[in-house]
């Protein structure tokens, strides 16, 4: 069911992502006059008509986002030489199910649940939790640049892949992402919270 926007709110969000009336209209299907018309609240548009405008303004919203916009800004990580029992530590205390693996400021690999349960079948009687990380690691995670579009996450996460990583533009990693920061900043961006 579509949330009917106040004429306040489709005026706040229009600028937000800095559209003119005419971009907006241009855009929704629509003229200038109209969208001025209905962000002063002078006339009852049809909701046919609303749905167009918040379709534009949705789409404009996510091409505007990057993914310094969706990231979590501290990346929690192991390093090679941690051992796997580290790992799950960490798994249990952030309720997260995979991390980067970094070395010097590199990701050199990703360790994630299914990484040790892998491990645990191949080493039946081992002790895996004992062992490196660095000895039962996965590749990294695909990394983009904080100015990277949405829709860049969204295909690399749409590829199989269960994080990404983000680095600045000095290089340095800066935050990550999952699918779930994903669905998160989109029901924000969709429902205002």
């Amino acid at each position: 069911m579509l949330k009917v926007p106040t004429p306040e709110e489709i005026k706040r969000r229009r600028k937000e992502v800095g559209l003119s009336q005419a971009e907006l209209a241009r855009r929704a299907g629509v003229s200038q006059s109209l969208i001025a018309k209905i962000e002063a609240g002078k006339v009852n548009p049809r909701l046919s008509t609303i749905k167009k405008i918040v379709e534009a303004l949705e789409k404009a919203e996510r091409d505007k986002s990057t993914a310094k916009h969706i990231m979590t800004r501290d990346v929690i990580y192991v390093e090679p030489g941690e051992k796997v029992a580290r790992a799950v530590e960490l798994f249990v205390k952030y309720g997260i199910s995979q991390l980067p693996v970094i070395k010097e400021g590199m990701c050199v690999g990703s360790i994630k649940e299914s990484t040790i349960l892998n491990a645990l079948l191949a080493r039946k009687g081992g002790n895996v939790f004992e062992l490196k990380v660095g000895d039962v690691m996965e590749p990294p995670f695909p990394i983009v640049d904080e100015d990277a579009k949405v829709d860049d996450v969204y295909r690399l996460l749409l590829e199989g892949h269960s994080a990404i990583l983000v680095r600045d533009k000095k290089g340095s990693i800066c935050g990550i992402i999952t699918k779930i920061d994903l669905i998160t900043f989109e029901r924000s961006r969709v429902l205002g919270h």
